[in-house]
Order: C-alpha cells, then sequence, then structure tokens
C-alpha cells in the first residue's frame, strides 16, 4: 500500500480474504489441476515450468528446487497432499 491514506480495492480483497475460505478441497484440487494437465496425480518440474514459467527464461534448475522444497516422500514429483501441506503453509505466511 503506497502511503496516501487510502487502501485501493486489490490490497482490501488480499486483507480480507479469509485464507482458510479459499484453501478450500475443491479449489486446492482445482489449483492443482492446472498444473496435473495429463491427470496423473502428480506434479513434475516441467508441468511447474510450463505453468509458472510461461514466457519467461529460467534455469530448469529452478523448477526442480520447487519439487525438491516441497517433496516430503523424495518420489521427485509433487502429489496432491504435498501440494496442499504447501499451499497451506504459504497461506499461513
Amino acid at each position: 500500500m503506497e502511503k496516501t491514506g487510502y487502501l485501493d480495492y486489490g490490497t482490501w480483497c488480499v486483507a480480507t480474504i479469509n485464507k482458510r475460505d479459499v484453501l478450500n478441497e475443491a479449489n486446492l484440487q482445482t489449483a492443482f489441476k492446472m498444473f496435473d494437465k495429463e491427470d496423473l496425480g502428480y506434479i513434475n518440474a516441467l508441468e511447474i515450468a510450463n505453468v509458472l514459467g510461461y514466457g519467461k527464461t529460467v534455469e530448469p534448475e529452478v523448477w526442480h528446487d520447487i519439487i525438491r522444497e516441497v517433496d516430503t516422500d523424495e518420489d521427485g514429483k509433487i502429489n496432491f497432499s504435498e501440494f496442499r501441506n504447501m499451499m497451506c503453509k504459504l497461506a499461513d505466511k
């Protein structure tokens, strides 16, 4: 927020959204499916790059780093449970 004394609409929306309402199971499933286009039940580094890196030049290692950070069972991909945990942790920050 700029120090104008006013709150713009976007900032107000972010400040007033109940994160738990947004992070319901249906919304999380929809978000997960944005990455898991082949409906395999997991997200790999290429799928992350296709969604988050579209039109950008980013080193491939960045996408693998994301997998390593979220992949708690260390199978090299993100399943829905890992995705949900990541999203909830991000919402708590």
